[in-house]
């Protein structure tokens, strides 16, 4: 298997009205064979700075169709590895300088709690 997949959830911030999404990585430890709906076991990787979320959990996590690549809670796409180091998109100038990617919006209050839930949890 090896593959990794990203899954859009919602996680309601600490100090903050509206809930967010934010992507969440995993790799795939199981498939489920024939299944109506697709179904695979993730292993999370650990959000440090996501209370309740410190440490890998797995859980099993729908692979809906209509869902893949898509900007809904419970979307998916595959966790591709690459390494952005460019921040220019041509390829013909050859430049680009390259780039810090943080997630962190700037206010300090990054604790965050999960509204999503899972098929099942262990």
């Amino acid at each position: 298997m090896n593959e990794r997949i990203d899954v859009l959830s919602e996680f309601k911030m600490l100090g903050k009205e509206e809930s967010e999404l934010q992507w969440c990585q995993g790799e795939v430890v199981h498939v489920y064979p024939e299944q109506r709906v697709p179904m695979v076991r993730v292993r999370w990787d650990p959000i440090p700075d996501c209370t309740g979320w410190e440490s890998s959990t797995e859980s099993n996590q729908k692979l809906l169709p209509t869902r893949w690549n898509k900007d809904v809670v419970g979307a998916w796409r595959l966790d591709l590895p690459i390494d952005v180091e460019e921040s220019s998109d041509n390829e013909i100038d050859g430049g680009g300088s390259e780039i810090e990617i943080s997630n962190d919006d700037g206010d300090g209050d990054s604790e965050c709690s999960s509204t999503t839930s899972s098929s099942s949890s262990s």
